[in-house]
């Protein structure tokens, strides 16, 4: 299987911030509008995007075609990377329920399903590609002789893929799903607009036989 996003595909080494004691990054920090701004900026054109015929034959998994007029003869996909940032996003967002209205509980103190089921997910993707790409950069330790006590030093090098160079690719290829209603079929796009109702209501998780999860369990 090769990739799509293989051409784009190089390694750089990359210095890993601490994340703490003065070595944060911009992406940390107590919530604001310039922060949310870099998050999206990370991912938000990289979820959806299109692949040409011959990309799409490499694949193990098959997709669809992109459900837009002009670009029926290409293939509609994402880069997981992308989904695990939003995935991350989400769960930051989570820790600010008032600021972001991601509040996993109801007026009535019982826990959403659908809320909980979205940042269940996200974790177990995260889990997975953390031990899918399995980081093998070598975190040290130092001896502060000051405290007498052992301190991890998270700041190490890191061999990375290039970031910048995917997210170009990526974001190059950009398509909105805007109408989720629309599919190609033998080459002709047909618009399902009329039918049935909004598709986000469908998607909605089946609320399983016995939950009945409050604020008090959280």
């Amino acid at each position: 299987m090769k990739a799509p996003a293989a051409p784009a595909t190089e390694y750089v080494p990359v210095y890993f911030r601490a994340g703490f004691t003065g070595d944060e990054s911009p992406y940390q920090g107590w919530p604001n509008d310039e922060k949310d701004e870099l998050w999206q900026e990370l991912y938000h054109h990289g979820v959806t995007l299109r692949i040409s015929a011959d990309e799409h034959k490499s694949l193990v998994n098959q997709t669809i075609r992109v459900p837009i007029a002009g670009y029926e003869n290409d293939y509609f996909g994402g880069l997981d990377v992308f989904h695990q940032l939003h995935c991350l996003n989400q769960i930051r967002m989570g820790y600010y329920p008032r600021r972001y209205n991601t509040s996993m509980t109801n007026p009535d103190g019982t826990v959403s399903y659908d809320q909980w089921l979205h940042i269940d997910h996200c974790i177990e993707s995260l889990r997975q590609s953390i031990m899918c790409h399995s980081d093998i950069g070598f975190n040290t330790f130092k001896w502060l002789d000051d405290k007498k006590i052992t301190q991890p030093m998270l700041n190490d090098m890191h061999m990375c893929r290039n970031f910048d160079k995917i997210r170009e690719w990526a974001f190059d290829r950009y398509v909105s799903l805007d109408n989720r209603r629309a599919h190609v079929e033998n080459g002709v796009l047909v618009d399902y607009s009329s039918w049935g109702p909004d598709p986000d209501s469908l998607l909605e998780g089946v609320v399983p036989k016995g939950w009945n999860y409050t604020v008090d369990d959280l």
